[in-house]
């Protein structure tokens, strides 16, 4: 009966936080992109204009770069940007790959995203050649969703893709805000966040994983604070021993004017966190011979 009662509660909880992303966070679908299509898990699959390019061949001058999460990390971004460098920054989806620019595909929505301007900050600043862009991310969703709910099977299939193909030079987990809106406690977001792990790892051994910190989204929790749990828990899970590093705090980078509505990216917060992220991927690859750049030192504070 308490089992029964808990689930109920539960439930009544993600659906009420499912309402209020629905109705007040997510962005309106655009109503006048013919042919876009998404897959069944809701990853945009295709979309008009797309340039199909050669997925280039890994070597230690290229930046491979996984990013798993909900709307911060897709295409939930409010510019959308194109990647200066052609067919030297793609967008890797289901074996294929495109020439980078928004949206990209693997995420839903079809607006901006970071990621693009990220992969041509790796090249502006010599630390890569070519940079290799794949994003797992589903908007509005709690971590569990993608450690053992209705999203492992998009992000396994998402590993078991790149895998075939690629070994990331970063893995970016971007991801807290449904779940500090949910009250999901540290140690869940701990254990859910360590299965996610397990997995990359199991396919990727020595592939670092950064860690955001990612928590503000004033529709959802307008009484949010800079030390809530979910952020402390963040922090706590860095563990350079096992791989994984500090990434980006944009609760700490942004201001407001750094969100366009409040949660998500606006251009210049796009724009700040692809350069935050450059640059602790280019001291990560320096440290494993793979650009110029200063090596990378796991005590030094992340991006802010």
């Amino acid at each position: 009966m308490k089992r029964g009662l808990v689930a109920a509660t539960s439930a009544a909880i993600l659906l009420g936080a499912s309402m209020i992303w629905k109705q007040f966070v997510a962005p309106r679908p655009e109503t006048t992109v013919a042919h876009a299509a998404f897959d069944k898990f809701g990853r945009l699959a295709a979309y008009p204009g797309k340039e199909k390019a050669a997925c280039p061949q890994q070597s230690a001058r290229t930046a491979v770069v996984f990013a798993i999460g909900q709307s911060n990390i897709g295409n939930f971004g409010a510019a959308r940007l194109s990647t200066a460098y052609g067919a030297r920054v793609v967008n890797f989806f289901d074996g294929a790959c495109w020439i980078a620019g928004s949206p990209l595909y693997g995420a839903d929505q079809t607006l901006g995203e970071a990621l693009t301007p990220l992969g041509d900050r790796l090249i502006e600043t010599g630390a890569a050649d070519n940079v290799v862009l794949a994003v797992a991310a589903i908007g509005g969703r709690p971590i569990s969703h993608f450690a053992n709910g209705p999203l492992r099977p998009m992000l396994d299939n998402a590993i078991a893709s790149l895998g075939a193909r690629y070994a990331p030079s970063a893995i970016i987990w971007h991801q807290g805000e449904s779940d500090l809106g949910l009250s999901t406690s540290p140690k869940d977001y701990r254990r859910d966040f360590d299965t996610i792990v397990a997995r990359l790892q199991k396919q990727w051994p020595s592939a670092p994983v950064f860690i955001s910190i990612a928590t503000k989204c004033l529709p959802i929790l307008r009484d949010w604070r800079a030390d809530n749990s979910i952020a402390m828990a963040q922090r706590q899970l860095v563990d350079p021993a096992r791989g994984v590093f500090a990434g980006v705090d944009t609760d700490a980078l942004f201001v407001d004017a750094d969100r366009s509505d409040e949660c998500h990216m606006a251009r210049s917060g796009q724009e700040k966190f692809a350069s935050a992220y450059a640059a602790l991927i280019a001291r990560m690859m320096a440290a494993k011979g793979q650009s110029s750049v200063e090596p990378f030192n796991a005590s030094a504070s992340p991006a802010r």
